[in-house]
């Protein structure tokens, strides 16, 4: 009987230290300024090619290669695909078009439209339990 009431209150105790019990709110002067989170810094890879000397086919130096972490790459496609298989075939279309997304100024995007009459064709299929 002791060790159940001595549990009880050991939980008890453990429950309104870990969820305090809604209290009366306090007035807007007493509260403390709400803080925003302190924001992590992403988690940086290794990348072989940031801050090297970038050559092209024919082995001739362009300049120095920055990665640029924070923007992201889009691939629009027609229905369903491949966009890694998209985009490495657009990259290289002269007729694909390409847009360069900013906010407040700085570039967030680069998006990668392929001309849709040009695309390599999509073999479609259905399964056969799907019949």
């Amino acid at each position: 009987m002791i060790q159940r009431t001595a549990g009880a209150y050991i939980v008890k105790k453990i429950g309104n230290e870990l969820m305090p019990s809604a209290a009366k709110p306090e007035p807007e002067s007493e509260r403390e300024p709400v803080r925003e989170p302190n924001r992590v810094a992403p988690v940086v890879e290794f990348d072989e090619l940031d801050e090297r000397i970038f050559h092209d086919e024919e082995g001739n130096s362009l300049g120095i290669a920055h990665r640029l972490p924070e923007v992201a790459v889009y691939v629009v496609l027609q229905g369903r695909g491949n966009p890694a298989e998209t985009l490495n075939w657009a990259a290289s279309d002269e007729e694909t078009q390409r847009f360069v997304r900013r906010v407040n100024g700085r570039v967030t995007g680069l998006i990668y439209v392929p001309d849709p009459n040009r695309a390599p064709l999509r073999i479609e299929a259905t399964r056969a339990d799907d019949v």
